[in-house]
């Protein structure tokens, strides 16, 4: 089985989020990645925040947990509540930022949730619906 992490890291009303361009393709993702072998899911989490981000994670709580059994893989989501620095892209993803596979960090706007391609896209309506429970405005 894999297991994946994801961190929801929300500051004055925005969300951090990676935008993609791959394949002609544009997107936006969570920040977060795939967990190593003796690691557990909030290690994961931590180490691939801090890597992609340079956010140093300080509070956390697990949010929702996908099982996919049919690709045999489990998402984990994360409500990020307390992090340190400032955000710089960094690890591989700033290594292997092209024109045709790049990767940016953005604030977006909780409001305009609806309006881009966040995937995957059962998180994206999951948001939406629940944005309000986890981060009150």
């Amino acid at each position: 089985m894999k297991h994946r992490t994801s961190g929801i890291i929300l500051k004055d009303d925005k969300i951090l989020l990676m935008f993609r361009r791959k394949l002609d393709r544009e997107y936006y993702t969570l920040p977060g990645g795939k967990q190593e072998p003796n690691e557990n899911i909030s290690d994961t989490l931590i180490r691939e925040i801090k890597e992609e981000t340079n956010l140093k994670i300080i509070k956390h709580r697990l949010l929702v947990e996908i099982h996919d059994h049919l690709f045999q893989k489990y998402e984990y989501f994360f409500v990020c509540d307390k992090f340190v620095g400032y955000p710089e892209l960094g690890g591989e993803e700033k290594e292997k930022s092209c024109e045709s596979n790049f990767y940016q960090l953005e604030w977006v706007p909780i409001e305009r949730l609806s309006e881009i391609n966040l995937l995957p896209h059962f998180i994206k309506y999951w948001l939406i619906e629940n944005i309000e429970s986890i981060y009150p405005s």
